[in-house]
């Protein structure tokens, strides 16, 4: 099953280990992650431990066989591919009531549930906070905000935190990446393993995350802007752009600050230190501010070409400006 190892080693999957153990599963968890494949995974993983004939996730019991092949009678999933519509929950209501096929308990993910209307939320409200003793309703969402209050009230509430650089630095070298390139893919996944799958997938984001690198180094005057314009072309792109440039920018400032344990790009260590010689501490403070507002102006559906001029000509300004004499 998908990041299986991962989500069971986290103090969230081993909560539940206790509350089963204990016998206080609760009728209805929300698991809350920006990172909603994740979430869905952990989701998943979950049914597997509620439903394991051992209730320990044995991995080789009838339950858990099933489940890892997606074939499980008493495991129902809605809302991970489109939203959940009012004509699921036409379905979903009437089938509480029907008994587990294989075991003693049946699982309802309700995947993305910030998705759904609140038309679908409230209908789903009753059952979710009175199902019948044989059901577990395993919410996801990708903010806890999203979700109605009176949905949120209902459930024991699993806020799943990023996963570390390093932890994110190991799985992708299990998929073949070199030491550096795997570091890199674990920076700009910013703690999220669904992140880091997409990145995975991308081809060219190697040779992006070093250009974006070879820009913060070296893109000191007007003129070297045009360069590097280009590159961004679509909303995505300059998502990912931002995202390495804030890291950068914060490598930059720790640096300049004595703290150079903390930085990220440890392997840029040498070059930050060159770099940061040359400028003052503010300078990296002022940095990030520019990557925030560029990141807030393209939340608020900006012009592309408008963000990108901002940020460049935001980034040599501030070179020019806090460059020691």
């Amino acid at each position: 099953m998908q990041w299986e190892n991962f989500i069971e080693n986290t103090s969230t999957y081993k909560e539940i280990v206790s509350d089963i153990a204990s016998n206080m599963l609760s009728h209805a968890y929300i698991c809350i992650s920006p990172d909603t494949a994740y979430a869905q995974a952990f989701a998943a993983v979950l049914s597997k431990l509620i439903l394991c004939e051992t209730m320990q996730k044995c991995g080789v019991c009838r339950s858990c066989h099933n489940i890892d092949a997606g074939v499980h009678a008493d495991v129902c999933v809605f809302g991970a591919e489109t939203p959940i519509k009012p004509e699921d929950v036409a379905e979903i209501i009437p089938s509480l009531a029907v008994k587990p096929y294989e075991g003693e308990r049946k699982v309802y993910i309700l995947a993305n549930i910030d998705m759904a209307s609140e038309e679908v939320q409230n209908k789903l409200l009753k059952s979710i906070e009175e199902p019948p003793a044989h059901v577990t309703f395993l919410l996801t969402a990708s903010a806890e905000n999203k979700v109605l209050s009176t949905i949120r009230s209902r459930c024991h509430a699993l806020v799943l935190a990023p996963l570390s650089i390093q932890e994110l630095q190991t799985y992708c070298k299990s998929k073949g990446l070199a030491d550096a390139e795997a570091r890199m893919v674990a920076i700009g996944s910013m703690g999220y393993i669904g992140k880091a799958q997409s990145l995975l997938e991308n081809t060219s984001y190697i040779s992006f995350y070093q250009t974006v690198e070879t820009m913060f180094f070296t893109m000191n005057a007007s003129k070297d802007i045009l360069t590097y314009a280009t590159l961004f072309t679509t909303k995505e792109k300059v998502q990912e752009a931002l995202t390495i440039l804030q890291i950068l920018a914060r490598d930059a400032m720790l640096v300049a600050y004595q703290t150079p344990q903390l930085i990220q790009n440890q392997h840029l260590l040498p070059k930050l230190q060159t770099l940061v010689a040359n400028y003052q501490g503010q300078a990296w403070v002022h940095m990030q501010e520019v990557v925030y507002k560029a990141q807030q102006a393209l939340a608020v559906n900006t012009s592309l070409s408008a963000v990108v001029d901002m940020l460049l000509f935001a980034i040599v300004e501030v070179k020019y400006k806090w460059k020691k004499l």
